[in-house]
């Protein structure tokens, strides 16, 4: 079952959201549940307690005080995928920092919700999805989204995990490259294929991740590579 929060103080766009989120998702057959707050801290006390799947973030109404409640959700594993809704597209940009899901225009929300829905199903089916990695008769288990990037060594991949672990296998980086890009990975240089989703941020010469590791991006990818993490940061409404 889905768990979606909906933080905003508008009682009539709270009433109406909720009420076309019912419609969609029991077109698209979701089990869920919808949790309403109108008040950023107990949904930051609560949210520890149900681990929600998506949030949809007023930032109008919570100006500065949304960010920092992002701030606090994108630190916390797995975060959810984070909806901000507003009117003012000018706040998408400070927005960007944050990786969020979707940009959602108030006006234009009934347009938007079915695609935000059939999207997001298909990225969190990627982010709870195991993969199996064989190496001298063991297999590695490991869920997609808990891999922040891989590495080659002495013609070994290096797979490095979230919890600051690592295994290695023998194959080649292009085989890395293509097998894991549907999952939202993409090759920065030579040697190193990275997980988009832990990206902090990028520069034209390199990429920063979360935990604060530093890679370079050749000059030769640097376009791609800033293709591949602007389509997976989010549409804009």
């Amino acid at each position: 079952m889905y768990k979606l929060a909906i933080c905003d103080n508008c009682n009539q766009f709270l009433q109406n959201l909720n009420k076309e989120i019912s419609i969609v998702l029991k077109e698209l057959n979701w089990e869920y549940e919808v949790f309403i707050y109108k008040n950023g801290n107990i949904f930051l006390q609560e949210f520890q307690r149900h681990k929600f799947d998506l949030v949809f973030l007023d930032l109008e109404w919570l100006g500065r005080v949304g960010f920092d409640i992002t701030e606090k959700l994108v630190n916390w594993k797995p975060y959810p995928l984070i909806i901000f809704c507003s009117n003012n597209e000018k706040l998408v940009f400070d927005c960007f920092k944050y990786q969020p899901f979707w940009f959602l225009c108030k006006d234009k929300y009934k347009i938007a919700l079915k695609n935000i829905f059939v999207t997001a199903c298909k990225k969190m089916c990627r982010r709870y999805s195991y993969y199996n990695f064989k190496n001298k008769g063991e297999i590695y288990s490991v869920k997609i989204s808990d891999i922040q990037y891989f590495d080659v060594l002495n013609h070994r991949i290096y797979v490095h995990l979230s919890q600051m672990q690592s295994f290695s296998f023998r194959e080649k980086i292009e085989w890395i490259e293509h097998e894991f890009k549907e999952f939202g990975f993409a090759r920065i240089n030579s040697g190193c294929v990275v997980n988009l989703r832990w990206i902090e941020y990028l520069t034209s010469k390199e990429i920063i991740l979360r935990d604060g590791t530093v890679f370079p991006i050749s000059r030769s990818r640097k376009n791609l590579v800033k293709e591949q993490f602007n389509l997976y940061v989010g549409k804009v409404i």
